[in-house]
Order: structure tokens, then sequence, then C-alpha cells
């Protein structure tokens, strides 16, 4: 059994981890509410992009469609994988990086490629026999539209280039602080249908998205576009625009839910170091009553021991 001065210095040991798993939860906290205002205060832009898009593409159909909006048969496959820079957020790498090695053994294409964004899955898929086509470590503290623009254009680079026939994305999706969820979906090529789904989807959560192409089918009539300064041009820049707004938004996502993992993480670790500290406590309380005994049981039996010897 552990001496008393022992259990002390564990008691002591586990309070400091408690007092630093407990500031970690409040910083957790506070960079989760910044994420959480970026990511509402983006969502709505991101939606409306998108609903112009659809908008948009449902007039193209007697053109000749944009590359991007051109399906291949799948012969590479482009996973791009987002995780976190950091640790310490439960399993929200892990989840994440498991989803991916899912949707990397149930593909048929024959090459399988990855684009990473964090330095946790960089650190996992390194090792493993898939080409890493490009590496992004380190932008979640400096996060910006035009940050991701530049990843956006790289991604466009290689699927036009042939690169890659489909680019797909795994990311978290942040529903509460509760509650995260781990998506795939497909970045390129892009699909109207897909598109679609994509928008219904967002409606609860955006009721701005939508309310133009619910009006449209009320009246049954179409909108005429003028395009400047031409029809090439606004599609090339529309397309460009929606892969880095949506990449954004995905990123944001990614941010807020490994925020709210790592905050939950904290809270967990913190009542596992309070309910450790309870029991080291009956331990020490039992020891130490176990000494006080025994030298109680020590001095009676010297007591004792001299009255017999007077006697």
């Amino acid at each position: 059994m552990a001496t008393t001065r022992e259990i002390r210095r564990r008691i002591r040991s586990v309070e400091g981890i408690r007092e630093i798993t407990r500031a970690m939860k409040m910083v957790a906290l506070t960079q989760l509410r910044k994420a959480q205002g970026a990511l509402f205060a983006f969502r709505p832009y991101s939606d409306e992009t998108l609903s112009l898009l659809i908008r948009y593409l449902s007039t193209a159909q007697d053109e000749e469609a944009h590359p991007l909006l051109s399906p291949r048969p799948v012969n590479s496959l482009a996973l791009v994988v987002l995780t976190a820079d950091k640790g310490l957020c439960g399993a929200f790498n892990t989840n994440i990086i498991r989803r991916a090695r899912e949707v990397l053994a149930s593909s048929e294409a024959r090459e399988k490629k990855l684009i990473l964004i964090g330095r946790k899955g960089f650190i996992f898929f390194r090792r493993q026999e898939f080409p890493i086509l490009a590496n992004f470590t380190d932008i979640y503290d400096q996060l910006g539209y035009g940050l991701v623009s530049t990843i956006s254009e790289r991604l466009r680079e290689f699927f036009l280039s042939g690169e890659a026939d489909q680019i797909q994305i795994i990311s978290a999706h942040f529903v509460s602080g509760l509650v995260q969820q781990v998506t795939l979906s497909t970045l390129l090529p892009l699909s109207s249908e897909e598109l679609l789904n994509t928008l219904k989807s967002r409606r609860p959560a955006s009721p701005i998205a939508g309310k133009e192409e619910e009006k449209e089918a009320e009246t049954g009539e179409e909108e005429i576009y003028i395009y400047e300064p031409s029809r090439p041009a606004v599609t090339e820049a529309l397309l460009t625009r929606f892969l880095a707004v949506e990449l954004y938004r995905l990123l944001l996502e990614n941010s807020c839910s490994e925020h709210a993992a790592r905050m939950m993480a904290m809270d967990s670790a913190t009542d596992n170091a309070a309910d450790l500290i309870t029991e080291l406590s009956l331990q020490y309380n039992r020891a130490r009553q176990t000494a006080i005994t025994k030298e109680l049981l020590d001095i009676t039996s010297g007591a004792e021991a001299l009255k017999k010897g007077r006697l």
C-alpha cells in the first residue's frame, strides 16, 4: 500500500493537471466562440453563392460545358483530408482519418492520391502507400479567404491538368458544441444535381438560400441574364469563386468542430481529474487512519509491557 507521502504527491500532481485542462478548456471555448462567429457570418454568403451558381447553371444547358463541370472516368482519385494541426481534441482527428481510410479502401480508382490540410493528417499518411499531391499545415491560425483561394487554385489545377479525375473532400461539419459530423463531398467535377442536394440540406440552417428559386418556380417565369464581358468569362469567374467559397466554408466548419471537440475533451479530462483526486483523497485518509491505528497499538503494547515489567 502506498504511503501517505506518496499519495499526497500524486494528489498534488493530479491537481496540477486539472488546472491545466481547465485552462485549456477555457482557451478552447474562447477560440470556439471566435470561430463560430466567423462561420455563422459566412454561411449565408456561402449558401447564396451556391444558390446563384445553381440558377446560373440551369440556363447553360444548350452550351458547351466548362471543364470543371464535365465528368470523366475516374481513373485517378484525389482525396482532400481536413484534419487539425494540434491534438488533445478527443477522437476528432481519428474519426476523420478513419473515414479517409474507408473511402480509399472502397474506391475503385486505379490511382488514389492525397491532398492533406492539417498536420495530424500528414503525420499519419506520410507513411502510407498513397502519394501526397500537396500538403498544407499551420493554416488555421492565419485562415483567410486569400490563403484559401490559393489552395483552391491548386486543386483546380490538379483537376484540369488530369492529375486527378475526381476530387473529394473529407471534413467535419459543425452541428453544435456537442455534435460534429464527418462528411464526404465531391469538390470536382461540379454537378448541378449534387449542388442542388447540398443547397437543400443547408436550407434549414440558412433560410436566405433558395428563396429566388422558389419564387421562380411559383411564378413560372425565368430570369433573363445579360453577361458582361462574356458568358465564358462569367462562368470562369463564378466557378473559381464558388470553389474558394466552398473550401473556405469547409475549413471554417472544420475549425469550429476542432475547437468544440477540444473543449469537450478538456472538460472530460477535468472531470476525470476531479474524480481521481476524490479517490486519492479516500486512499490518503485510509492510509492515514491505518498509520494512526498502528501508532496507537504500538503505544498500547509498550504501555502493557512496561506495566508487566514493574510487576
